[in-house]
């Protein structure tokens, strides 16, 4: 086994963003936020908006990276071959942090050029809503994105990232929640999730019948494995 899970680490976020866009550049989504592809301006945008909301709550957000030991130094994603974002939520918000959610939301940092600003209020509005609905205010684990390299798919890098979430998920005494496109949805259900109701972006965007429409998933927790 030439795979490592390792915490991901700052420097490492340029990388994690190429990874992502690599996984997703043909997906649908893609295609409308982004009318002009990933320009400079845009790459730059998303690495700062990261790393901002990172050093901001350092205890809720925890980044990991699995890679391949395998591959040469040279590789130009760093060895990465698959990265997850996991927001944990340890503690029931206050109705003075859902008031602050809601201003964060209604003024969020202006784009960058080549942008699709009504998409992307869509898409983030579908997020935000299937999240309130799935977890509300409640202590909760989200699993916000899993990405995998394409060359990797079905190798049992999601299934590493997964482990180690829901293992900190279970030690936490934490419920697990979790918004999939149809295409993860096999993936999650063997780690315990189950459909709860269904997930649908914008249909005068997206499509009625878009790829990116899915399920929005529950796992609840579980008794943490003695190590």
């Amino acid at each position: 086994m030439t795979f490592q899970l390792l915490p991901l680490e700052e420097s490492d976020v340029p990388n994690m963003m190429n990874l992502i866009w690599e996984a997703h550049n043909g997906e649908e989504r893609f295609k409308v936020l982004y009318t002009n592809g990933r320009t400079p301006e845009i790459r730059a945008h998303q690495i700062k908006q990261i790393l901002d909301e990172w050093r901001e709550h350092p205890e809720r957000h925890k980044y990991m990276k699995v890679i391949d030991t395998a591959l040469p130094d040279d590789d130009p994603l760093g060895k990465l071959v698959g990265t997850s974002h996991w927001d944990f939520r340890a503690h029931e918000r206050t109705a003075a942090d859902l008031a602050e959610q809601e201003k964060k939301r209604a003024n969020p940092a202006p784009p960058p050029p080549g942008v699709n600003v009504e998409a992307g209020k869509a898409v983030r509005k579908s997020i935000n809503d299937a999240r309130e609905m799935l977890a509300g205010s409640k202590a909760h684990v989200y699993l916000v994105g899993l990405s995998t390299r394409p060359s990797y798919h079905r190798k049992g890098v999601g299934s590493l990232h997964l482990r180690w979430g829901l293992g900190e998920a279970d030690r936490l005494g934490l419920p697990s929640y979790l918004s999939a496109t149809h295409m993860g949805v096999p993936l999650y259900k063997k780690h315990g999730f189950e459909t709860v109701a269904p997930f649908k972006l914008d249909p005068e965007m997206f499509g009625e019948d878009s790829p990116l429409n899915g399920e929005c998933m529950y796992r609840p927790a579980r008794p943490a494995t003695a190590t």
